[in-house]
């Protein structure tokens, strides 16, 4: 899915699914090539981690940078139930200083960027506050991607955690005012090319738009967000 979609937007960042810390460290030594592994045509791909074990997920950054990604992700705003129970994913939201713990561990290991993926809250934990105090607390990331809105932890399917709550792209737009030193990436309802350049005309303050589900139910959307937000024809791009 990957190498289709590089063939589609030859700019575009690629992520991996969510990798968990324990799967890696148990398979490290059987071969990581069925989670790890990737077409070189893929670049730039970031490697999105799963985890709340400090030294597990310093070792899976490090051992992502040597199969060659070229960033690691934190997720810390996954919602689903079996995630939470394992206290990782947006419940680590409430563990601010876990998720620098992690982040800058990872750092002092790796040369590769380290970026954290999460939400805007958690349950009851939802103001506008909540969050700018979970950036606030991780100085060393520069670049958060923002899914803009809660979760709800207790209540909720992980699919009712993709639609129910509302979204709040506003807030996206305050931490980029209120953080102007750091990189802000909008996430979440994001669906349609008019739709996501419009928000980029009117707020080019954000880093950039990741999308998910929208492009993978249509990949045709990748390649006409790129003639959008970069002026390229597809022939143009791999013409570079």
């Amino acid at each position: 899915q990957r190498f289709m979609a590089r063939q589609l937007a030859p700019r575009t960042v690629l992520y991996t699914e969510m990798v968990v810390d324990s799967t890696v460290v148990h398979n490290e030594h059987k071969g990581l090539e069925r989670w790890y592994g990737f077409d070189d045509v893929e670049h730039p791909v970031v490697l999105q981690l799963g985890g709340n074990n400090v030294e597990a997920m310093t070792r899976s950054a490090v051992l992502g940078e040597r199969w060659g990604y070229d960033e690691i992700n934190l997720n810390v705003g996954c919602p689903s139930k079996l995630v939470s129970k394992n206290e990782f994913g947006a419940r680590l939201m409430l563990r601010p200083d876990l998720v620098r713990e992690m982040v800058t561990s990872i750092q002092r290991q790796v040369s590769v960027p380290v970026t954290v993926k999460c939400r805007l809250g958690v349950d009851d934990f939802d103001s506008y506050e909540f969050a700018k105090d979970f950036v606030a607390r991780i100085p060393e990331c520069d670049h958060f991607i923002i899914h803009a809105r809660k979760c709800l932890l207790n209540g909720l399917s992980t699919h009712g955690n993709r639609t129910v709550p509302p979204l709040m792209y506003e807030r996206v737009y305050d931490l980029c005012r209120d953080f102007p030193g750091k990189k802000f990436s909008l996430n979440g309802g994001l669906t349609c090319v008019d739709q996501i350049g419009a928000i980029a005309d009117e707020h080019p303050e954000l880093h950039g738009f990741m999308v998910g589900r929208a492009a993978y139910n249509n990949p045709c959307l990748l390649p006409a967000l790129e003639r959008r937000i970069y002026g390229e024809t597809l022939r143009g791009a791999f013409s570079r």
